[in-house]
């Protein structure tokens, strides 16, 4: 007789799950059984209870994802006795009372359907900057410069853009929420030039539209299709002071794309000098040495912010840092 048994593992980075795919197709293994069938590391020795079979493993069809999120849910149960499903739809808390409604992207699109935690971070770290008193970072550069970096630096009065943002965009939306705090949106026309953010992908740009739409802030963030290897649309976004992403890098190609687009979006002829990159990167990714070196090569000084440790109601604290360049 033949059994079939299928396990499924996620994986967001592409060379990662191809890597997996290689080392486990066509594996042969075996597993120890006890009388009730279940596995057991007291029969391994025992050649009767050990079946032997060959693994498969291949990429996931889009209707086999579909299948895995419909029958096989996350659901929380709601304080009036409904239940919400992960996939769908999360709420994501952070300081200052801010809250932040996060729809999947219906359509799929690949890495941008669901938020990362590079974007939490990031999200967190840009409130934490606005309340800080204190300078960001404050030091001498290599010429006896003194550079302040502050969230009033960064972000107030400057032309900000996020690149790759996904369905969720949460850093854009986060600081949409901390300008209506400051009541910046007495003039709200006059503001959505000053935060555009932005993805590469058709269907999510259509699920950012509908989470910006979902916490009302339309009149504060442009949404705009930009595909960083397209000069044509890039050329199309004006000019900005400030850069954000968070988790853009899988690989080298990717590397060079993020750094010609910032390169090519920054104000660069700005007299003060002022043009920022701020993102979010994990510890090891194929690329993002590239990515650093490039920025170096043209200019730019490489700065790692100071990481702070939030007690995250959403998962367990992750080792990714934020850096900036």
């Amino acid at each position: 007789d033949t059994a079939a048994v299928h396990a499924v593992a996620e994986f967001h980075i592409e060379n990662v799950r191809d890597s997996a795919i290689e080392s486990l197709n066509n594996n042969a293994t075996k597993l120890a059984l006890d009388q009730n069938g279940d596995p057991s590391e007291n029969n391994k020795d025992d050649d009767d209870a050990i079946i032997q079979f060959t693994i498969c493993a291949s990429p996931a069809t889009q209707a086999q994802s579909d299948f895995l999120v419909k029958h096989c849910p996350i659901d929380e149960e709601e304080e009036d006795g409904t239940t919400r499903n992960y996939h769908e739809m999360q709420i994501l808390k952070l300081a200052l009372d801010i809250e932040l409604q996060v729809h999947r992207s219906k359509e799929a699109g690949g890495t941008g359907t669901d938020p990362w935690r590079g974007g939490v971070i990031l999200a967190q770290h840009i409130i934490q900057w606005y309340e800080m008193e204190q300078n960001i970072v404050q030091e001498e550069d290599a010429h006896g410069l003194v550079v302040v970096l502050s969230f009033a630096s960064l972000f107030r009065g400057k032309r900000i853009l996020e690149l790759g943002a996904g369905s969720s965009g949460l850093p854009s939306m986060a600081l949409a929420k901390l300008l209506r705090l400051e009541k910046l949106d007495a003039h709200p026309s006059s503001y959505i030039n000053s935060l555009i953010a932005t993805d590469g992908v058709d269907e999510i740009v259509r699920g950012l539209k509908t989470n910006i739409t979902c916490n009302n802030l339309e009149d504060m963030i442009r949404v705009q299709h930009l595909n960083w290897s397209d000069d044509d649309e890039i050329e199309e976004v004006s000019v900005v002071d400030t850069i954000l992403f968070a988790d853009c890098i899988y690989n080298e190609q990717g590397a060079n794309a993020l750094f010609r687009a910032c390169w090519k979006l920054l104000s660069l002829d700005n007299n003060a000098g002022s043009c920022n990159v701020i993102g979010v990167l994990p510890d090891f990714r194929v690329g993002i040495n590239l990515f650093e070196n490039k920025m170096q090569q043209s200019g730019f000084h490489s700065k790692l912010l100071p990481r702070i440790i939030f007690e995250e109601k959403i998962g367990s604290t992750s080792s990714t840092s934020c850096s900036f360049v």
